[in-house]
Parts: structure tokens; C-alpha cells; sequence
């Protein structure tokens, strides 16, 4: 079975009224893979992006606690 390699969910912006899509794409480089999290606004501009481990579990809740965070890299 193949890793899926991009996945979005959508979730509350940090001032509760607008909705942010959020996605993690996987880069299956054979060196050193990785892959972008990424936030776009309701317009579909990207806001924020980082890099993060291609295990990185996208989910409603890691989504929005990036989102409270700042778009910090999630630790």
C-alpha cells in the first residue's frame, strides 16, 4: 500500500470566523524526504508554510494547534 502523499482538511482561523485549508504534502525524495504544511486562506493564498518530518500526522487537532501557534513549526 502506497503513503498517501497529500492530504487537507479545513479549520477555523485563529480569529474564529474565517476557515483556513490546510495541507501536508509529502516529498518522497530518496535522500531526504519531507513535507510542507501548509496554510491557505479562504481566497486560496497560501499564508504560511513549513517544513516538517514526513511523519507528520495531519489531523483536525495538530491542524488547529498550528494554527493557535502562529505557524510555528510544530515541535
Amino acid at each position: 500500500m502506497r503513503a498517501q502523499l497529500h492530504k487537507s482538511l479545513r479549520v477555523p482561523g485563529a480569529d474564529g470566523n474565517d476557515e483556513l485549508d490546510i495541507t501536508l504534502d509529502i516529498i518522497p525524495d530518496e535522500d531526504e524526504p519531507y513535507a510542507l504544511l501548509t496554510a491557505l486562506d479562504m481566497f486560496g493564498e497560501q499564508i504560511a508554510q513549513v517544513q516538517v518530518p514526513p511523519s507528520f500526522k495531519l489531523s483536525k487537532a495538530s491542524a488547529s494547534a498550528w494554527v493557535e501557534n502562529d505557524f510555528r513549526r510544530p515541535g
